[in-house]
């Protein structure tokens, strides 16, 4: 399913069925294991997920981790789609939400992260 049309498929499960999700979580647990394992911190939905960092050496360094585990689990990586983001300065989307940049409060000043559903959405 593809903005809401059906895209038929010759193998696989259909993109946008129901059960697409499931069995991406049960195929890339191995993923999850080993980017635990290196005391990587993450969040994954399906098949998108987020690495997150102390500094851009460690990010890049979590980034081949994660390409080497996909390309042993026989998947590749859309790299038109992975971009790296200073997670206090740049907004970014992810599974249909808007994460904007650490902005103060009007009442006290302190910092806080925005997060809302994407037009899309």
């Amino acid at each position: 399913m593809e903005e809401g049309k059906y895209l038929e498929t010759n193998s696989g499960t259909p993109q946008g069925g129901v059960i697409s999700p499931l069995l991406a979580n049960i195929y890339l647990n191995e993923l999850d294991w080993e980017l635990a394992k290196a005391g990587i911190y993450f969040v994954r939905y399906a098949d998108d997920f987020l690495l997150f960092a102390e500094s851009e050496e460690k990010i890049i360094e979590a980034g081949e981790l994660a390409q080497k585990v996909i390309q042993e689990l026989g998947l590749e990586i859309a790299m038109n789609k992975t971009k790296i983001v200073d997670f206090h300065d740049d907004d970014f989307t992810f599974v249909g939400f808007d994460f904007q940049h650490w902005r103060k409060r009007k009442k006290d000043g302190k910092p806080y992260f925005l997060v809302t559903p994407t037009e899309k959405s």
